[in-house]
């Protein structure tokens, strides 16, 4: 009796044998996989090309014509931001129709804004119960998905949802979010590689009032919090 032919996949028993198709399966799914490995490693950017991937980029995009918010009228330092987040639901207002721009937004919130950027929205089935004061509210989803990707401490301490954010906390849980790898050193304070990665970026410029005096401990307001992440989206999508 002949032998079976080497493509065939069962023989005359209907057993299952090996050919050379199974074989180059086999192959084409090491490959795949290692190759995906690799891509979801490379999307970490490293902080030593932020300089060359940066470039020259302006973030003034003008004023707009109406009313964001009924207390952001289109000549609003950040009216052009707060207008391409909301109309993209990454922010919403108030019942009332504020957004209340010039307030600090708080660690619970600003988490909600960085991924609710980027269109992701984990639900609390997946995403809850991570930390000692992270249960079911209505952040914990939030909170819970950004503990699980490394974007926040993951250290079982309490999160602190209620207190507000401060620039450097902000600027530290975005960059991570839009998959910046950043290296520090023993002889930094932990937020500094953070923010000269962000000034490499030019995230920074003009985005505070007190650039020239920039303090990295003060609460960052929600319209700031809006343009911070705004501006991150916008280099995103130039150089993705």
């Amino acid at each position: 009796m002949p032998k079976a032919r080497k493509f065939k996949i069962r023989n005359k028993k209907g057993v299952i044998v090996k050919s050379y198709f199974q074989h180059i399966l086999i192959f084409l799914s090491v490959f795949v996989i290692s190759f995906l490995a690799i891509v979801a490693w490379n999307d970490l950017i490293p902080q030593d090309t932020l300089r060359k991937s940066a470039g020259e980029i302006n973030f003034d995009y003008g004023p707009v014509d109406n009313f964001v918010f009924a207390d952001v009228p289109g000549q609003h330092k950040n009216a052009y931001a707060l207008l391409y987040m909301k109309e993209r639901a990454f922010i919403k207002g108030y019942d009332d129709g504020t957004f209340l721009p010039e307030q600090p937004v708080n660690r619970a919130e600003f988490v909600k804004m960085v991924i609710t950027a980027q269109n992701l929205y984990p639900h609390k089935i997946n995403h809850s119960n991570c930390l000692p004061d992270v249960s079911g509210q209505w952040f914990a989803p939030y909170v819970c998905f950004a503990k699980n990707k490394g974007w926040i401490s993951n250290e079982e301490k309490p999160f602190v949802p209620d207190r507000k954010i401060t620039r450097a906390e902000a600027i530290k849980i975005a960059l991570g979010a839009f998959s910046y790898r950043i290296e520090g050193n023993d002889d930094q304070d932990w937020y500094e590689p953070h923010l000269e990665a962000a000034g490499n970026l030019q995230i920074l410029n003009g985005l505070f009032e007190d650039d020239e005096m920039f303090d990295p401990h003060v609460e960052i307001s929600r319209a700031e919090a809006a343009e911070l992440l705004f501006r991150l989206l916008v280099i995103q999508s130039k150089y993705s």
